[in-house]
């Protein structure tokens, strides 16, 4: 239940705040979708790409054109180089059905041509809004605070590497919202879980699973709310029993397939790991060198590294707002509201971060995107952190970093059709 507030926000003012978030979040991701090329070639860390716009796009883009053209489920063949760019195809279908659906319903013609599947951006644009909706009611039920709810979802709706993605083809952004919705569920379900509650949270679940896999560390995450709240038995049947039943026959048919429920064989040996972790172990600067590129790119992707992680902003916008984070992530250490984070939120981010870590010691990929099925308990961190640090006047610390991530976004949108120029214009100079 939402708490006594001294100085609460009244209700009406925090949902028209809340509305002119999502508003702003959908504006940034429809404006990064018409500024992000769509399937056009380009340099990109000196490497010449058949796409430049947004990571992985042309193979998602692929998934959902073998949808439309009535081509089945496909099949991640690791025995093939695949110039095609399907390599996503071993991803679980959900995003995948809706965004086929959008484009009927958009008209859309072939999406593996140049600018052709920029309007199917848009359908992740609203599944962006969603997140940030999800994420206020996730700091609203957590903390009981509005203004600290507000902040949750001014990050979420504000980080320019979150807008960006919520203007590409991936199934990324859903998986987002569905994660964000499901953890705010359970928190909402620490005051009573009843049989509606058991089921929202099952069904959120069980459709995360199905648009990625590594949503399945929710399921842990759930398990420990209902331990916590010592919920009955018939409760974990059916929260979780429709939370593992709803990906199961996609799980079963992968066995067939692949041999694994996840598909994990396929994926590993289809990409090869370029981490020798025997070499960090007993090499200093092996090891010095990993922890620099990881700490790095991770820092900095949250922030936001466009393209494909060749794109950067000023340091001048990440150097504050990474201290800002960094010194409000301490902060709410020793703030009695950090204990709000502890159950399922809080193990479900320390899964999702070491997942990340593990991915990484296998192959170097720190990009923070991977981080963001987890915004929420992210995010009130900093929020929880920047209240205790301006005290009374906590209001405007929440508005003036808002502010500044709203000017970053700025910054971004001005600069990116000159950078992807650059790089197009660089390949056809090749040609």
């Amino acid at each position: 239940m939402e708490r006594e507030n001294p100085d609460p926000v009244g209700r009406r003012l925090a949902m028209t705040l809340l509305a002119a978030l999502v508003l702003l979040h959908v504006g940034l991701a429809v404006g990064y979708s018409l500024e992000i090329p769509y399937r056009h070639a380009g340099i990109s860390n000196g490497r010449f790409l058949p796409d430049i716009g947004a990571p992985d796009e042309e193979a998602h883009a692929a998934f959902v054109q073998q949808l439309r053209d009535g081509g089945g489920l496909p099949v991640l063949d690791p025995n093939t180089t695949d110039p095609q760019g399907d390599y996503e195809a071993h991803q679980p279908p959900l995003y995948y059905w809706l965004a086929a659906r959008a484009a009927d319903v958009m008209g859309l013609g072939r999406l593996r041509e140049p600018d052709t599947g920029v309007p199917l951006r848009w359908l992740n644009a609203v599944i962006g809004g969603i997140t940030v909706v999800g994420t206020y009611f996730l700091g609203l039920w957590t903390t009981g605070r509005r203004e600290l709810a507000l902040g949750v979802a001014g990050i979420a709706a504000l980080l320019p590497m979150m807008a960006f993605l919520s203007g590409a083809v991936s199934n990324d952004p859903l998986t987002v919202a569905l994660c964000t919705w499901c953890l705010a569920l359970c928190v909402r379900a620490r005051s009573g879980w009843h049989p509606a509650m058991s089921v929202g949270i099952g069904l959120l679940a069980g459709l995360a699973m199905l648009s990625k896999s590594t949503a399945i560390l929710l399921v842990p995450a759930v398990a420990v709310e209902l331990a916590m709240a010592r919920a009955k038995t018939a409760t974990w049947i059916v929260c979780l029993g429709i939370a593992l039943a709803l990906p199961l026959p996609w799980w079963i048919r992968n066995i067939d397939v692949y041999g694994h429920p996840l598909a994990l064989n396929a994926f590993f040996k289809y990409f090869h790991g370029d981490v020798d972790t025997s070499q960090l172990m007993h090499s200093p600067y092996a090891l010095a060198h990993w922890i620099y590129v990881f700490g790095a790119g991770t820092a900095l992707s949250f922030i936001g590294i466009f393209g494909y992680m060749d794109i950067h902003l000023p340091y001048a916008i990440y150097l504050p707002l990474l201290v800002v984070f960094f010194i409000c992530a301490l902060a709410a250490t020793r703030d009695e509201r950090r204990r709000t984070l502890i159950n399922g939120l809080g193990l479900f981010l320390a899964l999702v971060v070491l997942g990340y870590i593990r991915y990484n010691l296998w192959q170097v990929q720190p990009q923070a995107r991977y981080l963001f099925m987890a915004i929420g308990p992210i995010a009130l961190p900093f929020v929880i952190g920047l209240a205790r640090l301006t005290s009374s006047r906590y209001r405007w610390g929440i508005a003036a970093l808002l502010a500044f991530l709203l000017a970053a976004n700025v910054l971004a949108l001005v600069q990116l059709p000159g950078a992807y120029r650059v790089r197009v214009d660089a390949a056809a100079k090749q040609r």
